[in-house]
């Protein structure tokens, strides 16, 4: 059997990582632990906890063996607030650092709980959200994207956490929703009470709508009606 090491936090981690890893270590515990053909962040003595500051998309195989036999808390950050602190080719001198206007909320981790839906009823699954506020470190070295002209992206730094909130079954996941919501809703109405792009209310609502906790129950126009199931 090949094993998949991928998971090794200490291949290329980032501080970001490695920060959220040593706040979830316990006495006992055992990091970069091998389950099978799969590392895993932490180990405790009653479950699995995988620090995933990524793409959900890539983690439906692991997750689908570690739940099998083993308690797994997934911990995932939502950036709430970042600084971009750009530094010259040398890693050493500060070009500059300015604070991004992008500001996230736990409703925008929709976007990626929509890549692992199935397993987020699992009896075996449990996920905690970090509202952070983070650095980002870019390097001038002509190596990144040419969106960044040529700006290479080269750490995130934990800075604090602002929140958390923790879900154990998929009713909990209402709780994404924003206060002040009326009984009959869109993504327009969603729109008005969360911060980010009409994709990322449509993706809200796509979860909660895959998980069976909202149902379109007519059409007004191009726009769905929601209703809460529970």
């Amino acid at each position: 059997m090949s094993t998949d090491y991928s998971g090794i936090g200490s291949l290329n981690e980032k501080s970001l990582h490695r920060q959220l890893k040593d706040l979830y270590l316990q006495a006992g515990c055992v990091q970069e632990h091998l389950v099978g053909s799969y590392y895993v962040d932490v180990r405790t003595h009653e479950k699995l906890i995988e620090i995933q500051t990524g793409s959900f998309s890539s983690m439906k195989k692991k997750l689908n063996y570690l739940l099998k036999d083993h308690k797994v808390l997934l911990v995932h950050p939502v950036t709430a607030e970042k600084y971009i602190t750009t530094l010259e080719e040398d890693e050493q001198t500060i070009r500059s650092r300015r604070k991004s206007p992008k500001k996230q909320g736990f409703h925008h981790a929709a976007g990626q709980l929509m890549y692992i839906y199935t397993f987020l009823d699992h009896p075996n699954f449990a996920c905690e959200l970090l509202l952070t506020e983070e650095e980002e470190i870019r390097i001038d070295d002509g190596q990144g994207s040419w969106r960044r002209k040529g700006v290479s992206l080269s750490d995130r730094v934990l800075i604090k956490i602002r929140g958390k909130k923790s879900f154990t079954a998929k009713e909990d996941y209402l709780s994404l929703l924003p206060e002040g919501l009326p009984e009959r809703f869109t993504n327009n109405d969603l729109g008005k009470l969360v911060s980010g792009t009409k994709r990322d209310t449509g993706k809200l609502s796509y979860l909660l709508k895959k998980l069976e906790l909202i149902e379109c129950v007519e059409k007004k126009g191009n726009s769905q009606v929601f209703m809460r199931l529970y």
